[in-house]
């Protein structure tokens, strides 16, 4: 009954999750995400979803290819235009300094020793 009170007013923001957090504790500082937020985390969830679909749908076209089935691969580019798209909308919600500062460290990790 405890955890039921205690989870029931995190769920309200008012008090501390048995789980560890409050519903509220998504944005900065434990407060409601704003705007840009919400969508920066809407799009990024929709890229995620985009990739799983694609990679879903490669694995089925690469299992249907050792079978000696035709691969149909509409759906494919589908979902690789709607994850290059849904990444483009993500990365526009981030400041243009921090996608630079990621850029850099990714080709610094990706330069050979």
């Amino acid at each position: 009954r405890k955890n039921m009170y205690l989870d029931g007013s995190a769920m309200l923001g008012m008090g501390k999750s048995t789980f560890g957090f409050g519903t509220l504790a998504v944005g900065g500082g434990g407060a409601a995400p704003q705007t840009s937020e919400t969508l920066t985390y809407l799009y990024r969830n929709e890229a995620l979803d985009n990739v799983d679909a694609l990679c879903a749908e490669l694995q089925f076209l690469m299992k249907e290819r050792e079978k000696g089935a035709a691969a149909d691969t509409a759906d494919l580019v589908k979902y690789l235009d709607s994850a290059k798209s849904s990444l483009q909308k993500y990365l526009s919600t981030i400041p243009k300094d921090e996608v630079d500062t990621a850029r850099q460290y990714v080709e610094m990790k990706n330069t050979p020793k």
